[in-house]
């Protein structure tokens, strides 16, 4: 299995800087996709690349899981405190950096109890944009000890049981329950209260298992087939069965907690893992490094501008969406990543900020 210089994984360096453009792209196609009318052209390309794309965010705690459930990583409670002070720190910079633009921005007068309260509401999950994100990785870093210990003990059988468990409880039957309501199981679900394995708790596990096991050949391209599958039910889904459903069911398609993206997140690390993996070449490792260090400012940074850009009225530009999009990530991304950069490069607080 390949590795860059410092002993990093280079799949998994260059998985996290595709999955940031991802982020980006969707960022962008969500915001054409909310403005265009259904069945028009604009709609049309802007919901192919949102179909594209919604696997990148659960990619990010597939990629968490991969890191922090490592039976090599230690558990010692300064190396943990030392990681989630740091999230935590994070989370507190960026929602008052976040608050502080949308008060200016709104035209409202900056006052410290006005700017005082609104992070109260930040700091209580009602953060914006991306910061929703990090209240998931802070709360699998909490957990990251004990799952590292219950993983490290756990039969190649028994993760097999607590994926297809998550899968089913999480996503398959959430989703076919919208569709076909069915009171018994309903009550099951509410009954058994299966909380441990809900929510992005798939993500992480699978993360984990597809780095430290190997799969067979056969298993590979069956999870690749199972991939473009969830993808064709992620683009089409919504506006295929909005003929049978209301448009807000047929959406369940676009959840990240919908089978169709976990499949399609799933199939994707499996893709870079044992297909697209990085050569040892020294310089190309050295570059995948360098960018995937940055990849967590980048994803932090990029909404700074995405809110300027709007605020200034360039997303209402003349542009094919089919363009516009593309283009937006990459003015979107190239700032983005010379900030993180740059804030990175400051010595000692760098590392902790982005």
């Amino acid at each position: 299995m390949s590795k860059t210089i410092d002993g990093r994984l280079a799949y998994v360096d260059l998985f996290r800087v595709f999955a940031l453009v991802g982020v980006i792209v969707l960022h962008v196609a969500l915001r054409y996709l909310d403005q265009s009318a259904p069945a028009s052209a604009a709609y049309t390309a802007s919901n192919l690349y949102s179909g594209l794309t919604r696997w990148c965010v659960p990619a990010f705690a597939m990629l968490s899981g991969a890191l922090l459930l490592d039976p090599k990583k230690g558990s010692k409670v300064p190396a943990f405190a030392l990681r989630l002070l740091r999230l935590v720190l994070c989370i507190c910079l960026w929602s008052a950096l976040y608050v502080l633009i949308e008060l200016l921005l709104s035209g409202r007068a900056l006052t410290v109890w006005g700017f005082l309260a609104e992070m109260e509401d930040a700091l209580l999950g009602d953060s914006h944009g991306v910061l929703w994100f990090l209240y998931i990785i802070l709360g699998f870093y909490i957990l990251s000890p004990i799952l590292r210990a219950l993983v490290r003990g756990a039969s190649r059988a028994e993760l097999h049981y607590a994926l297809i468990l998550s899968f089913l409880v999480a996503m398959l039957l959430p989703t076919l329950l919208a569709f076909f309501p069915n009171e018994t199981v309903s009550l099951y679900l509410d009954r058994l209260q299966l909380y441990p394995v809900l929510g992005f708790f798939f993500y992480f596990i699978a993360g984990y298992y597809f780095r430290h096991y190997t799969i067979g050949r056969v298993a590979e391209a069956l999870i690749y087939v199972l991939g473009v599958i969830g993808v064709l039910f992620t683009i089409w889904g919504a506006s295929l069965f909005s003929r049978w459903w209301t448009m807000t069911d047929s959406l369940l398609f676009h959840s990240y907690l919908s089978p169709n993206v976990a499949l399609t997140a799933v199939a994707f690390f499996v893709l870079f893992r044992y297909v697209l993996g990085v050569s040892d070449e020294r310089g190309r490792s050295r570059g995948v490094t360098a960018a995937a260090r940055c990849a967590f400012g980048t994803f932090l940074i990029h909404e700074i501008f995405y809110i300027l850009f709007a605020h200034l009225g360039l997303f209402s530009l003349p542009i094919p969406t089919a363009l516009a999009i593309p283009l937006w990530t990459a003015v979107l991304f190239l700032p983005s990543f010379a900030l993180s950069w740059l804030l990175r490069s400051i010595p000692v607080v760098g590392k902790y900020i982005t």
